[in-house]
């Protein structure tokens, strides 16, 4: 594969001033903070497993600094919404510190994570079943947004970050439980602190009923989010 830099960089500059000037702030503000994190599939419909394969990728995003171009999409998208209303609404969804905080903490342990990947793989199917305990998920794609005013917008967001907030709290259980039982606290600890720095700020306090099964309405960008630790199928539609 043939790569052009200088070209790539001055596109790329070319497109950050272009959506500067116009200071657009995407209606669609959850879509967009997932998006930052669609390079750590190489752009593919790939489903990203737990398995020596994936301990790899990773290592290999940590030293290309795949991680830290994730986080400097996101400082863009803050750069876009600056009106109050916007800040508040983007800012619930994703905090630039907590992403660079916890890439960085899961980058200083690849090394480790790597040695463990073979106990990790073995758990693939566990933990698919466990998270399937916690939530009765669906997929759908995600609706366009062009025609839906500021309120609805805002109330299909609310919506949509319960639904992911559910699945984020179900899936931590599962990578402690299965994880840590069976591999260790450390290698638990490890992916744990990797989910809870994308965590969605605003699901840190988010407290719901848990007797009753849900159903999870994810776009595919939404999986590539959740899923950056444990994706278990093909999530494009």
């Amino acid at each position: 594969m043939v790569y052009l830099p200088n070209l790539n960089t001055m596109v790329t500059a070319i497109l950050w001033v272009v959506n500067l000037t116009l200071g657009y702030c995407p209606d669609d503000l959850l879509s967009e903070v997932f998006t930052c994190l669609h390079n750590l599939t190489y752009g593919s419909g790939d489903s990203m497993l737990i398995t020596g394969a994936d301990a790899d990728r990773m290592q290999r995003h940590c030293r290309h600094g795949d991680l830290d171009d994730s986080v400097d999409c996101l400082n863009k998208i803050y750069s876009q919404c600056t009106s109050p209303r916007d800040f508040e609404r983007l800012r619930k969804f994703a905090d630039p510190d907590a992403w660079r905080s916890g890439f960085q903490r899961f980058c200083s342990n690849t090394d480790f994570y790597v040695e463990r990947r073979t106990c990790v793989t073995k758990l693939d199917k566990e933990l698919e079943k466990c998270i399937k305990r916690h939530e009765d998920f669906t997929l759908q794609s995600t609706e366009k947004m062009a025609s839906y005013s500021h309120d609805q917008i805002e109330e299909r967001e609310n919506h949509r970050i319960e639904q992911i907030c559910r699945f984020f709290h179900g899936a931590n259980q599962c990578l402690n439980s299965d994880i840590g039982s069976k591999c260790g606290p450390e290698i638990s600890a490890i992916l744990s602190d990797f989910a809870g720095g994308i965590m969605p700020p605003v699901c840190r306090g988010f407290t719901f009923d848990t007797s009753s099964a849900s159903q999870i309405e994810l776009s595919s960008l939404g999986f590539i989010f959740i899923f950056a630790l444990l994706i278990f199928h093909k999530c494009l539609v």
